[in-house]
């Protein structure tokens, strides 16, 4: 089968499309995948193979998380997958969340079907935004042949009436980044946020006036986003502080566990893309790696650390409460030992081989 997926970022690399796509070529399926690249003075390629993946970059100048500012840029792109899809022969559009569904919905061939693969929650803002977004997803799913989704919230909100076509696909980690994972010894205790920073700045400065005057603790950034200016403002005022920017999740996810010891897993309660069975990548890439966490009381990874007791839930905008939680770790040993092996124990319920069979179903039905 001929797969063409519609990704609205520069793969730079996306690991879960990755991760979808190499399991599906793997089976046989050529994947080509579309991308909008927002940055394209970085200089990424606008055409190469990663693992039998082919992958075309459109590079449409844009700032991520403008909003409507950047709706003449997404309808260059559209223009773009247009082109494209008008002379290349495709079976299937697999589109990667709620602007890249839309994209394939409006640029495909008649008759061509698409999977729309819902990686987040996406009824947020006023009343009115609400409104407008819950229609324009009942719309693609109605005309999705599938729908992926990550949270029940997605099932619970649209899979009402097409609860046939809706697949689950969780963010699990895929084992084999992590084959060599030995934990490399510091002086310091490595604290470390692993992933996109979005809108958490206030998680962020709690931690860092937690960690601040500590001089046996380092704080670890690493990810980009919409956060990553401010926070490079904010590194300046700690000393202990790193911010590392964006990073390969693919290649170097491996060694950045290896020099953490606790993982810090923070997100804003009021979000609702948080709520529910909400699971971050990051929260079964510290459990693969054996790293205890550090996680927001009230949404699921917070009970999951102290159900599992494999780390400890706090208020993750409140620097005594982070600052308590580290000086648990570090001076509770045993405690901390007993993180490590609960998170090896339950470690075999998250692998992404097994739960990435539901594409077979997806493709097949």
């Amino acid at each position: 089968m001929i797969i063409t997926m519609i990704l609205t970022n520069a793969f730079s690399p996306d690991v879960r499309v990755y991760k979808e796509a190499k399991y599906l070529v793997g089976k046989g399926h050529k994947v080509t995948i579309l991308c909008w690249d927002k940055t394209p003075e970085k200089g990424l390629p606008p055409r190469e193979n990663k693992d039998g993946i082919n992958i075309i970059r459109f590079g449409i100048p844009s700032v991520a998380g403008t909003g409507m500012k950047q709706s003449g840029a997404y309808f260059r792109f559209i223009r773009s997958c247009r082109k494209y899809l008008k002379k290349h022969k495709c079976d299937c559009l697999h589109c990667h969340d709620l602007d890249g569904a839309l994209v394939g919905y409006l640029t495909r061939k008649a008759k061509t079907p698409f999977v729309f693969d819902m990686h987040e929650f996406y009824e947020k803002g006023s009343k009115t935004k609400k409104t407008i977004i819950h229609w324009l997803v009942m719309k693609l799913v109605s005309k999705a042949k599938a729908v992926i989704y990550v949270s029940n919230e997605s099932l619970k909100r649209y899979g009402k009436r097409f609860g046939e076509k809706f697949y689950v696909l969780r963010n699990y980690s895929d084992p084999s980044f992590f084959t060599d994972c030995k934990k490399v010894s510091s002086e310091r205790f490595r604290i470390a946020y692993i992933g996109e920073v979005r809108n958490q700045i206030p998680e962020f400065t709690a931690l860092f006036e937690a960690a601040k005057g500590m001089d046996n603790v380092r704080v670890d950034i690493y990810g980009g986003g919409v956060d990553l200016p401010r926070l490079e403002e904010l590194k300046n005022h700690y000393s202990n502080v790193i911010v590392h920017g964006r990073y390969d999740g693919i290649r170097e996810s491996n060694r950045i566990y290896s020099n953490t010891d606790v993982s810090f897993i923070a997100y804003d309660t009021e979000n609702p893309n948080y709520h529910g069975d909400f699971e971050p990548v990051k929260l079964y890439e510290a459990v693969i790696t054996g790293t205890p966490i550090i996680a927001t009381a009230d949404l699921n990874p917070g009970r999951l650390a102290e159900k599992e007791r494999i780390g400890l839930s706090v208020d993750t905008k409140n620097a005594d409460e982070i600052q308590n939680a580290i000086h648990r770790f570090i001076s509770d040993k045993d405690f901390f030992e007993e993180c490590k092996n609960n998170m090896k124990k339950i470690a075999v319920r998250y692998d992404w081989n097994n739960a990435v069979r539901i594409l077979d179903r997806v493709y097949l039905g």
